[in-house]
C-alpha cells in the first residue's frame, strides 16, 4: 500500500477536466466509484456494475457499506475509508479480500483519493481492481481531469494520450518503464519518431490513420514488432478518441512475457508428450535436441554425458543445420579452467564470439574454433553435487535469460526422459529375471494389479488360475474354489485372501481353499496375499503365493484318525510308566511280579493272569504270581514243560505269542480245568531276554470264549513283556555283577593292556596294572615313586610328548580322548608304539576328580598298517589293470575319494575337478539322474548293497554305460562311509543291441524260410509222380535253398546278396560245364533278403530242367543267362532283368515234362504275386527262353559291369 499527496501535473479547466473524468470512466477496465463524503455513492463505472452483477438503481446514492445487502460492509474497506483515507489522501495498492454472495471471493487491488473541495462537497474516488483471475491485473484511469495525471500513472497498463496530430502529449510510468524511453524524449514527439523511430510500426499506423479516424474506438489490436533495444514486444491495444478534446488515449497492454510463459509451456508441453511416448534413451535425446534447434532456432544443439571419473564427456546426440564437427568425445581438460569450472559448477557459460570474448584463454578459443562455430551456450546439468552432462546450443545471438532459463528446462527433462528409458529398459531386464525367478519357486507366486488381473507368474500359480482372475473376480471359474470359516460355514467370495489383500489386508499365514481342476481332481491349497501400496499408501495390487497342500491335508486326516487310539495309549503308556516308577523303588521280588501281573491285566482287559519264570536246568517254567486263578489249577500248573498243550507251553516251545481256546468238550484235564473256573480263552507271551533267550511268561485269561485282545493292546502287552524281562535280568545281573567284581580285579591283573587311574589335580598314579611293567620295562614299584607324570613322560620319546601332555590336559577339561605315542622301553631301548584312551571320572558334583585309562602296545599293529598300505596299492594296481573305477565317499563331511580311472570314466581329466557327489551326479545322464539317486538312497536306507547301471555323457558329447556297485558302512543307524567301484559296460552294451538286431533278423529269416519251406513242399507234392519222384524233387530244391541261406549266412547287417554270387553258385551246384553256359550282366547288383529265396528256387528249377532235359545234357545245348540293372527313374525303383535262353535242343524230348510243371507255374505266377516281377516263359523251336523282372533294393549301389 502506497500513500501519496493531491498534487498533480499540469492543470486544466473544469470542463476539460470533466471530459477527462467521463473518458476514463469509458475506457477503464476497472471498476472506479465516486463516493460523498458521507461514503454515499454518487457514480459508478460500467466496469463497476459489470465486475459486481449491479444495477445503478440499485447503487447510486446507496451507502457503500449497504451495497448488495451490505455485502460490502468490509472492516478492511471500513479501514482505508474512514481511517487511512483521511489522514493521507491518496492510498494506492490496498489489497481486500472478500467473499461477495453472488460472485463468490474476490480479490481487490483499491487505489483511493480524497478530492478536497470548498465546504462539505469534498469527494472520494474509488477504484477496484479485480486481479483474481490473472496475475497482475491492468491498473484503471480514475479521478478527475485534473488527476488525470495521477489515474494514469497508477494504470499497470502503459498509457499514453495523443493529441489530432498523433504527438504525445503524455504517457505514464508503466509506458517508460516497458519501452526504456524517458519523458523528456516522449512528450511532444510524433509517437512514430519515439525511440529513434522504433515506434515507427506498419500495423500502429493503420490504426491510428485508418481504424480509428472511422470508429470512436478500437479493442483488443494484436500488435508484433521487434524494438531495437528491448526485442520483440507482443502488445495488445486499445483506444479511445476524446472528439472535444482533439485527444486519442491508447492504452498499450504488454502481453510479451505471457506469449512467451504460453509458447514455452506448449514447446514443454510439445516436449514431453513427445519424449514419453520414446523408449530408447538415444532417441529421446535426438529428439529433444532437435525440438529445441526447432523452436529457438538454432544452428546446432548437442548433448554430452559426462562420465564417473568427472573428466571425460561421451557425445550422446547431436543436430545441426550447418555443417558442425562435434567430437565424439570432449575431455574437461580441453576446455579453459573458467569453463569447465562453470559447468561443474553447474552454472551456465554462454560465449556470443569467441573472438572478442574477453573471459576466454587462447585454448578455450581453440576449443570452440575446433567445432567450426563461433558463439555457443554451454547448460550443465549437475545431480546430487556430480555434473552428469551438458548440453552445448549453437547461434550467434545475445541469449535472452528467458532462452537459458527454457534450455536448463529442456535438460533437466530430457534427463529425466533418460532416466525414465534408462530405469524402464532395466525394469523390463528385471521383470524378465523376475519371470524367471518366479518359474524357478516350487509354490504359486504371482504379482496381482488392482483389478484382480494376473501381471506376471509361474506356471504352479496358472496351474491354480489358468484364467488369470483372482476366484473372487472369475465368473467363469470362481465356482471352483471353495472356504470355510473356523466354524466350518462357508467362507464369502470377498473374504477370500486375495480379495482382502485388494482392501489392504495381509493375509499371512494364508487361507486354506478347495480347488477342483477341469478333470474333477481336488486340491487343498494354502493361498497367502499381501498387499502392495504406492507412496501415498493407496492399494495398487498385491503378491500372492499358492501352495499345494494337499499332501499335508492327507496327513493331517491320517493325524486325525490316530489321536483316538493315541488317547489310549497314552493311558497304557501311563500304567507303564507307573510300573516303571514302581520297579525302581521296589524291592521285594514278589511284590514286582505282583505289579507286573496288575498291570498286564489292566492293559489286556482280562479277567486273571500268571507270571512264570523259565528255569534252564529243567527247561520249564515255573509259576511265580497269580490272580483270578484257582489254588487246584495254581497247584497243577506250577511247572509247565515245553511239549504242555497249554497255551504257555506252546509259546515256550515256538518262542512266540499264541492265543488258546477252551472247549468244553476237550477232554484235556488242562483244558477241562480252564472250563471248571470259567475261563475260556487265554493268550501266553514269552518274557525274552535282550540276546533273545528264554526268562519266563506272561499270561492272560478271558472268560469270554474266542477273545482276542486288540493290536494296541498286544502292542502294550509287548512293551510289558520287555520290562518283565529287563527286571528279571537286571535281578538275576545283579547278582552276576557282585560275581564278577572278583573277576575284574583278576582280570586287570592278568591283561596284556595298561589299566591304569590318575588323580585329576596332581596327575599322579592312583593305580596301574601289572602290564605296565612288561609293556614299558619299568616296575609298578618304581612307577608309582615320585612324581609319577613327570617319570612317565621321560619314558615318551621327546617329539611326542607335547602332543601327550595336551591329551591329558584335554581329558581334565572333561572331554576322552584317545591318541598315540611312542616310548623307549627301559632297559633294552626298544622303540614301542601305544594307543591310549582316556576318560574322565567325575565325582558326585560333576567335576572331573580322576582321569581313567587303557594303554594298548600296537606295536605290531602299526607293522601290519604298513603291510596294509602297500597291499592297498596293490588293490589300486590291480584296479587300474582291470580298469575299474574306484570310490570312497565320507558321507558325513562330503570328502569323496576317486581313482584315476574313476575321473577317466566320467570324461574327466584327472584332477581336474575336486571329487564330490555333485562333481559325480554333473556327468550323469540327465534320464538316469532321478532312478541314479534313488538307487542310492534305497541302498543307503535298507542297508542293502548299492548296485546300478547308469549312463555318463561326457564334454565330447559320447555317451558312455557304467556299471557301478558298493556298499554303505553305518556308525549305529547313521551312514559314515560308501565305498564302490565302477566298471565301464559301453562295449557290452553295444554288443547286447547288435545281438537283438540279428535275433530279430534271424527270427525274420527264419519266418521266411520255413514259409517258403512249406509252400515248396505243397508244389512238389503236387507235381510229384510219386513218392520217390517226390523224395528227389524235394532233396533238389532243399539244396538249392540251402545253397542260398549259406549266401545269406555269410552276410553282415547291412550286406545283400549279389545275384552273379547267386546264378554262379546255382549253375556250379548243377555241374554245369563251363563251355556249354555263357553267363554275361554287371557284378554287384545287390538282391533284397525277401526276394532271394524264391528268386533261388526259380533259377534252381530252370537249372534243374536244363540239366535234366535242356542245354546242359543235350550234345548241342548251349545255355546263355545275361542280365542288366535299370537304375532308379524319378518316379521308380530300380530293377534287374534277367535272360535265360537256351539253343540248340530238339524239341521236345521223349520224357520231358509238357511244360506245365512247377518251375513254370512258379515263374509264371509265384514271381509276379510275391515279388511283382515281371515274367516270360516260353519254347522257341530251339529251345526254352525265360525272362525275370524284379525290383530291387534301393539300396544298390552302382553296378560293375563285366
Amino acid at each position: 500500500m502506497k500513500h501519496g499527496s493531491n498534487q498533480h501535473r499540469g492543470s486544466a479547466s473544469a470542463p476539460e477536466a470533466q471530459s477527462y473524468l467521463e473518458a476514463i470512466f469509458r475506457t477503464t477496465r476497472q471498476s472506479l466509484i465516486v463516493l460523498t463524503r458521507d461514503l454515499v455513492v454518487e457514480r459508478v463505472n460500467r466496469a463497476f456494475l459489470q465486475m459486481f452483477d449491479v444495477g445503478v438503481d440499485e447503487t447510486e446514492g446507496v451507502k457503500l457499506y449497504d451495497l448488495g445487502n451490505r455485502q460490502w460492509d468490509i472492516p478492511a474497506l471500513r479501514e482505508l475509508l474512514e481511517r487511512i483515507l483521511p489522514d493521507s489522501t491518496e492510498i494506492t495498492d490496498y489489497r481486500v479480500d472478500h467473499a461477495f454472495e453472488n460472485i463468490g471471493r474476490r480479490t481487490m487491488m483499491l487505489n483511493a483519493f480524497m478530492m478536497r473541495r470548498e465546504g462539505s462537497n469534498d469527494r472520494i474516488l474509488l477504484s477496484i481492481e479485480d486481479v483474481t483471475e490473472r496475475e497482475h491485473a491492468l491498473w484503471e484511469l480514475e479521478g478527475q481531469k485534473e488527476y488525470a495525471d495521477k489515474i494514469v500513472d497508477a494504470s499497470r497498463d502503459a498509457l499514453l494520450i495523443l493529441d489530432w496530430d498523433l504527438r504525445v502529449k503524455s504517457a505514464n510510468q508503466t509506458f517508460y518503464e516497458t519501452f526504456k524511453v524517458d519523458q523528456e524524449n516522449t512528450e511532444g514527439r510524433l509517437v512514430y519518431e519515439l525511440g529513434n523511430n522504433q515506434w515507427d510500426i506498419p500495423a500502429l499506423r493503420t490504426l491510428l490513420e485508418e481504424v480509428l479516424p472511422d470508429n470512436n474506438a478500437f479493442d483488443d489490436f494484436e500488435v508484433d514488432h521487434e524494438f531495437e533495444l528491448i526485442g520483440r514486444k507482443n502488445m495488445v491495444l486499445n483506444a479511445r478518441r476524446i472528439d472535444h478534446m482533439q485527444l486519442i488515449l491508447l492504452a498499450i497492454e504488454d502481453r510479451t512475457e505471457r506469449r512467451q510463459r504460453e509458447e514455452r509451456q506448449a514447446f514443454l508441453l510439445k516436449l514431453s508428450d513427445t519424449l514419453r511416448s520414446l523408449g530408447d534413451p538415444g532417441a529421446v535425446l535426438t529428439q529433444a535436441m532437435e525440438l529445441l534447434l526447432q523452436h529457438l532456432g538454432l544452428i546446432g544443439a548437442s548433448f554430452y554425458e559426462v562420465d564417473d571419473d568427472q573428466n571425460k564427456m561421451l557425445r550422446r546426440a547431436s543436430v545441426e543445420t550447418v555443417s558442425v564437427v562435434w567430437p565424439d568425445i570432449l575431455r574437461m581438460s580441453d576446455f579453459a579452467p573458467d569453463i569447465s569450472a562453470a559447468y561443474t559448477a553447474g552454472k551456465k557459460y554462454v560465449v556470443s564470439d569467441a573472438e572478442t570474448d574477453p573471459r576466454l584463454s587462447e585454448e578455450g578459443r581453440a576449443a570452440i574454433r575446433a567445432l567450426a562455430i563461433r558463439s555457443l551456450a554451454g547448460v550443465p546439468l549437475v545431480k546430487d553435487g556430480n555434473l552428469v552432462a551438458v548440453l552445448h546450443a549453437l547461434e550467434p545471438r545475445e541469449w535472452q535469460d528467458e532462452e537459458l532459463r527454457l534450455v536448463e528446462e529442456v535438460m533437466d527433462r530430457t534427463w529425466a526422459a533418460v532416466e525414465r528409458a534408462r530405469a524402464e529398459a532395466t525394469l523390463r531386464e528385471s521383470e524378465s529375471r523376475l519371470a524367471a525367478a518366479f518359474q524357478s519357486v516350487p509354490a504359486g507366486l504371482a504379482v496381482i494389479d488392482a483389478e484382480g488381473q494376473v501381471v506376471v507368474a509361474n506356471d504352479e500359480f496358472r496351474r491354480f488360475l489358468p484364467s488369470g482372475v483372482i476366484p473372487s473376480r472369475d465368473r467363469s471359474r470362481g465356482d471352483r474354489w471353495k472356504a470355510w470359516n473356523e466354524d466350518g460355514e462357508p467362507l464369502p467370495k470377498d473374504n477370500w485372501p486375495n480379495a482382502r489383500a485388494l482392501r489392504g489386508e495381509r493375509v499371512v499365514p494364508g487361507q486354506e481353499l478347495l480347488y477342483t481342476d477341469d478333470e474333477g481332481r481336488q486340491f487343498w491349497t494354502d493361498v497367502a496375499t499381501a498387499p502392495t501400496m504406492d507412496a501415498a499408501g493407496n492399494v495398487t495390487g498385491c503378491i500372492s503365493v499358492i501352495s499345494d497342500i494337499t499332501e499335508r491335508k492327507r496327513v493331517e486326516t491320517a493325524l486325525r484318525a490316530s489321536e483316538a487310539s493315541l488317547e489310549v495309549e497314552l493311558r497304557q503308556t501311563a500304567l507303564l510308566h507307573q510300573l516303571a516308577v514302581r520297579m525302581t523303588r521296589e524291592e521285594s521280588v514278589s511284590a514286582l511280579y505282583e505289579e507286573i501281573l496288575s498291570t498286564a491285566i489292566a492293559i489286556a482287559g482280562s479277567d486273571a493272569g500268571t507270571v512264570q519264570a523259565y528255569d534252564p536246568e529243567t527247561s520249564s517254567l515255573v509259576l511265580l504270581v497269580t490272580k483270578g486263578i484257582p489254588r487246584e489249577m495254581i497247584d497243577y500248573f506250577h511247572h509247565v514243560d515245553a511239549d504242555s498243550r497249554t497255551g504257555c507251553g506252546i509259546a515256550l516251545a515256538t518262542g512266540q505269542r499264541s492265543f488258546v481256546d477252551f472247549d468244553p468238550n476237550d477232554t484235556d484235564r488242562a483244558c477241562q480245568m480252564h472250563v471248571e473256573a470259567g475261563l475260556r480263552s487265554a493268550q501266553a507271551t514269552p518274557l525274552l531276554s535282550r540276546g533273545g533267550a528264554p526268562i519266563g511268561m506272561l499270561n492272560t485269561h478271558w472268560r469270554s470264549s474266542g477273545h482276542r485282545p486288540s493290536g494296541d493292546q498286544l502292542r502294550f502287552l509287548d512293551l510289558l513283556a520287555r520290562q518283565a524281562a529287563d527286571l528279571i535280568e537286571q535281578r538275576r545281573a545283579e547278582a552276576a555283577l557282585r560275581e564278577s567284581e572278583e573277576k575284574l580285579r583278576q582280570f586287570g591283573d592278568a591283561s596284556q593292556d595298561v589299566l591304569w587311574i590318575r588323580d585329576a589335580e596332581t596327575l599322579a598314579w592312583t593305580y596301574l596294572t601289572p602290564a605296565f611293567e612288561v609293556i614299558y620295562g619299568v616296575s609298578r614299584d618304581q612307577a608309582l615313586r615320585g612324581d609319577t607324570f613327570d617319570n612317565w613322560l621321560e619314558l615318551i620319546l621327546p617329539e611326542d610328548r607335547e602332543h601327550t601332555r595336551s591329551m591329558i590336559d584335554f581329558v581334565r577339561s572333561g572331554e576322552p580322548a584317545t591318541f598315540e605315542y611312542r616310548i623307549k622301553r627301559q632297559p633294552d631301548g626298544q622303540i614301542r608304539w601305544l594307543r591310549d584312551t582316556d576318560f574322565p571320572i567325575r565325582g558326585h558334583n560333576g567335576k572331573v576328580v580322576s582321569i581313567g585309562g587303557i594303554g594298548q602296545d600296537i606295536t605290531s599293529m602299526k607293522a601290519s598298517e604298513v603291510l596294509l598300505a602297500n597291499s592297498e596299492e596293490r588293490l589300486r594296481s590291480a584296479a587300474e589293470i582291470a580298469r575299474f573305477a574306484l570310490w570312497d565317499w565320507n558321507v558325513q563331511s562330503g570328502d569323496v575319494t576317486w581313482s584315476d580311472e574313476h575321473f577317466r570314466m566320467q570324461g574327466y581329466e584327472v584332477g581336474e575337478v575336486k571329487p564330490s557327489f555333485e562333481a559325480w551326479i554333473a556327468r550323469v545322464h540327465p534320464d538316469d539322474r532321478e532312478d541314479t539317486q534313488a538307487a542310492i538312497a534305497i541302498a543307503r536306507d535298507t542297508r542293502s548293497e548299492y548296485v546300478h547301471e547308469f549312463r555318463t555323457l561326457h564334454p565330447d558329447g559320447s555317451l558312455h554305460w557304467l556299471s557301478a556297485r558298493g556298499r554303505f558302512f553305518y556308525d549305529g543307524e547313521h551312514p559314515v562311509r560308501m565305498i564302490g567301484a565302477m566298471l565301464d559296460t559301453t562295449e557290452r552294451h553295444e554288443w547286447e543291441e547288435r545281438q537283438k538286431l540279428l535275433i530279430a533278423e534271424l527270427q525274420h529269416r527264419t519266418r521266411n524260410l520255413l514259409g517258403v519251406v512249406r509252400s515248396m513242399a505243397d508244389a512238389t507234392a503236387r507235381s510229384s509222380a510219386d513218392f520217390p519222384d517226390f523224395r528227389a524233387r524235394y532233396r533238389d530244391r532243399i539244396a538249392a535253398l540251402a545253397r542260398v541261406q549259406g549266401l545269406l549266412s555269410r552276410l553282415n547287417e547291412h550286406d545283400r546278396v549279389m545275384f552273379d554270387e547267386l546264378i554262379t553258385t546255382e549253375l556250379t551246384a548243377m555241374g554245369a560245364e563251363p563251355d556249354r553256359v555263357k553267363v554275361e550282366g554287371p557284378k554287384g547288383v545287390r538282391l533284397r533278403s525277401s526276394t532271394v529265396q524264391i528268386l533261388a528256387i526259380a533259377i534252381h528249377e530252370l537249372a534243374t530242367n536244363a540239366s535234366k532235359y535242356g542245354a546242359l545234357v543235350q550234345p548241342s545245348g548251349q545255355l546263355q543267362v545275361r542280365w542288366t540293372f535299370e537304375p532308379a527313374g524319378a518316379s521308380d525303383k530300380p530293377w534287374l532283368h534277367i535272360d535265360w535262353r537256351e539253343t540248340g535242343l530238339t524239341l521236345p524230348p521223349a520224357d520231358a515234362p509238357s511244360g506245365t510243371g512247377q518251375g513254370r507255374e512258379l515263374i509264371e505266377k509265384a514271381l509276379p504275386y510275391q515279388l511283382g516281377a515281371k515274367t516270360s516263359y516260353s519254347f522257341e523251336p530251339d529251345g526254352l527262353h525265360c525272362t525275370i523282372s524284379i525290383p530291387v533294393s534301393t539300396a544298390v549301389k552302382e553296378a560293375e559291369h563285366a
